[in-house]
């Protein structure tokens, strides 16, 4: 399987005499079928929490670091299922080749080690990007270590 390695640097605080890094990691696990149908599969309800050998869209996930995580199926380009509301289920179509899945690092771990309360790292396919929040990227099948080098004041 592929290793993809995710670098996202967060800078909390205002100015600080001296700073420290805090790393914190996850590994997550892509496994699954390309294709899959509506209504053999829907998508895993969006804002929920993934968690071991979890069924996202005809995906099995598992969550084998300290951050948790949530995920949600989305559509290639404009058309992506984002939630108007948190609790809309997003379907992809048997005849959809995209399986686009988002997964954020947040939970209760990662808001203690950056502050952060909001998604703020999304794993991707492509290696050693320096990643957005507002960035999305698709997973494939494959191993992701999701690592954020946060910066905290020692002061």
């Amino acid at each position: 399987m592929k290793k993809t390695a995710l670098f996202l640097a967060l800078s909390l605080g205002g100015i600080c005499a001296a700073n420290a890094a805090t790393q914190a990691t996850s590994t997550v696990t892509i496994s699954g079928d390309a294709v899959y149908s509506i209504e053999a599969q829907p998508a895993k309800i969006l804002g929920t929490w993934l968690g071991k050998d979890t069924n996202v869209g005809g995906f099995i996930v598992s969550n084998a670091g300290p951050i948790e995580g949530k995920a949600e199926v989305v559509f290639e380009g404009a058309n992506m299922c984002r939630s108007e509301s948190a609790t809309s289920p997003c379907y992809i179509e048997k005849t959809d080749p995209t399986k686009n899945i988002l997964v954020y690092a947040e939970g209760l771990s990662w808001a203690e080690a950056t502050g952060f309360t909001t998604p703020v790292i999304q794993a991707g396919a492509k290696s050693n990007i320096n990643m957005k929040a507002t960035q999305e990227q698709t997973l494939t099948p494959g191993v992701y270590e999701l690592t954020a080098t946060v910066q905290v004041a020692t002061n």
